[in-house]
């Protein structure tokens, strides 16, 4: 049982808070990584080079590497748990339209967009620090960290057989997330 981790019994709260930020950086990581075996698929569907199709992750990469400063200066001055929550909401439905947009620009900006859940860690970590206490920040901390193998141990294999049986169909849009 998780109550008990490295001679550390965690708190109600430690494992609440646990569950809850674990399960939003598994499925943000799993949405993230999903996409890889798709890059071929993207490639022919959009009509797009090698080069162009490495946007896909380079642009949600960057945006996420400039957003996350931002956001956790907001997090600082108007609150961790509201700034999470809008950037939630935000992120998920970049999540939703990307995985339908109809051609090659939009779906570079709304990958773009969707960067900004690459913040939704340092922000859960921030939390972490401010609602446990001290002995138990490194088993909750290594914890959160875990979830990002989980997230993509899950995503590959899912994403490879979803562009493995569906090959370059416009149904693999809808059924990939990008």
């Amino acid at each position: 049982m998780l109550r008990n981790l490295g001679g550390i019994r965690l708190s109600s709260d430690a494992l609440r808070y646990l569950a809850v930020l674990a399960s939003i950086s598994i499925i943000a990581m799993y949405v993230e990584m999903v996409v890889m075996p798709s890059l071929p698929t993207i490639e022919r569907q959009y009509g797009i080079t090698e080069s162009e199709v490495s946007w896909v992750l380079s642009s949600e990469t960057l945006a996420g590497l400039a957003l996350a400063p931002i956001l956790g200066k907001l997090a600082d001055s108007y609150g961790r748990k509201k700034v999470l929550l809008i950037t939630l909401i935000i992120y998920f439905v970049a999540v939703f339209f990307t995985s339908m947009a109809p051609t090659y620009p939009i779906l570079i900006m709304l990958r773009t967009i969707q960067g900004i859940g690459l913040s939704i860690n340092p922000i859960g970590y921030t939390l972490l620090r401010e609602k446990l206490p001290p002995r138990e920040w490194p088993v909750a901390q290594g914890i959160i960290a875990s979830t990002f193998a989980i997230g993509a141990a899950v995503a590959l294999p899912i994403g490879a057989y979803l562009a493995s049986i569906i090959p370059g169909s416009s149904r693999t849009r809808r059924h990939c997330q990008y």
